[in-house]
């Protein structure tokens, strides 16, 4: 892939760019979506869901925030971005899983 777009030769900006886009784009589109999938899993009830999707927001840039100073400060030096990156992808796969195995025990799957 990153051969083909070399040779499109599009430059120092749009190069990376467009490799950008192909490269986080459905990555970035799954992860939009975890958040109403939590949410929906998450409320049993129309009137919750405000109140239930501000705690999951809530707990989210919590989340983030103690992500982005742990990565900093303390993984980036002691593993590297390779298994960093690697960790992540076994992470969200697992769960991934344990959210839908729970979703099928509650019968919303």
């Amino acid at each position: 892939m990153n051969h083909e777009i070399f040779t499109l030769n599009l430059g120092p900006r749009r190069g990376p760019l467009v490799a950008s886009v192909i490269l986080f784009l459905i990555p970035g589109i799954s992860l939009g979506a975890v958040t109403p999938f939590i949410v929906r899993l998450s409320v049993s009830k129309v009137a919750e869901v405000g109140g239930v999707a501000g705690t999951i927001s809530a707990l989210s840039t919590a989340g983030s925030i103690a992500g982005t100073l742990t990565t900093a400060f303390y993984l980036i030096p002691a593993m590297g971005v390779g298994k960093i990156l690697y960790l992540i992808g076994v992470v969200l796969v697992g769960l991934g899983g344990l959210a839908w195995v729970e979703g099928r025990r509650r019968g919303r799957g």
